[in-house]
């Protein structure tokens, strides 16, 4: 659905000169982002030209740092489709980390969604399932208010 109806108009938009923001939220060790950021490469190479960015966040410091050295183990290795490799290098140990172009889309930052928000959008997408599962019927509630306001 992302690759088919979401992300085409937005790659319009950009094209045509728009600005055009995505949000990970909880983004971990940066697998959601960097996925988001294949897509769009394999939709559009040119995007790292054109203005659409990823903000990828998570409450975790020392995962975020993780995230943004960007290199990944062997077994997350054999979720990379052929298609994406070349947007990968290969790393130690049968690992690979992730090339320039897609690590360009992404931005991160440390945010606990629990609290008030630094940030204010507009966001085309945002992606925040992964993280909202572990939050109780009431804090999900307060979650969803905030990222529709």
């Amino acid at each position: 659905m992302l690759r088919e109806t979401v992300l085409p108009p937005l790659i319009k938009a950009a094209r045509d000169q728009r600005r055009v923001r995505l949000w990970s939220a909880g983004c971990s060790a940066g697998q959601e982002p960097y996925s988001l950021a294949f897509t769009i490469l394999e939709l559009c190479p040119e995007a790292a030209k054109l203005d659409i960015r990823i903000l990828a966040t998570d409450v975790d410091p020392q995962i975020l740092r993780r995230a943004e050295v960007a290199t990944h183990p062997p077994e997350e290795a054999r979720a990379v489709t052929e298609t994406t490799r070349k947007l990968t290098n290969p790393a130690p140990r049968g690992g690979f980390s992730i090339a320039g172009k897609a690590r360009d889309l992404v931005r991160f930052g440390i945010l606990n969604l629990i609290e008030d928000w630094p940030i204010r959008g507009p966001f085309a997408v945002i992606f925040c399932r992964n993280v909202a599962i572990y939050f109780d019927r009431e804090t999900q509630t307060r979650l969803w208010r905030g990222v529709v306001a």
